[in-house]
């Protein structure tokens, strides 16, 4: 099963003690604890996860935490890099273009492109982007089977556990 881990949870997996941020450090360490499990990137969000930005002492670090980029470099055997597919990318840029989300979208279609390419599921934090993409499903259909999980509202180290099975709660529409 390929798993598209999104930078916010990157960004946020660590032992904080800050709940979403040990739910996303336990996702990604379920994810490793599973051999069939695969992480399926693009360049795009290979880009994303490494690209460096100063913390708030001015110092250069990476976007991904420390505890992901350890997770990352375990998973180096079992990470897959899917062409990102233009075509299918504008047309979600052109039926998107008249909604009110429409720029909160596009920055994203990399992910959706990833996750239908991969086997629909995405792990991420970003809670708002899911409607947003329900009603882009009204004018690109293909959108609406992708599971978008939340490390803790859909207990993300549990459904990874159990096999990561397609759930209603989840699903795009």
């Amino acid at each position: 099963m390929r798993i598209v881990v999104d930078t916010s949870v990157a960004r946020a997996a660590g032992n904080s003690g800050d709940r979403t941020a040990q739910a996303c450090l336990n996702s990604l360490e379920a994810i490793l604890a599973k051999p069939s499990y695969l992480a399926a990137f693009n360049q795009s969000l290979l880009r994303e996860w490494f690209k460096e930005i100063e913390d708030r002492r001015g110092r250069k670090r990476r976007y991904a935490s420390s505890s992901a980029s350890e997770w990352f470099l375990k998973m180096r055997r079992r990470l897959v890099v899917l062409p990102e597919r233009k075509d299918f990318i504008n047309q979600c840029i052109q039926a998107s273009a008249s909604l009110a989300a429409a720029s909160a979208i596009q920055k994203d279609l990399h992910l959706v492109d990833l996750a239908l390419q991969a086997d629909h599921r995405v792990l991420s934090t970003d809670k708002k982007i899911v409607g947003h993409l329900r009603q882009l499903g009204k004018h690109v259909p293909e959108v609406c089977p992708i599971l978008w999980v939340h490390p803790v509202d859909h207990d993300a180290p549990a459904w990874l556990a159990g096999g990561a099975p397609a759930r209603d709660d989840c699903r795009i529409c």
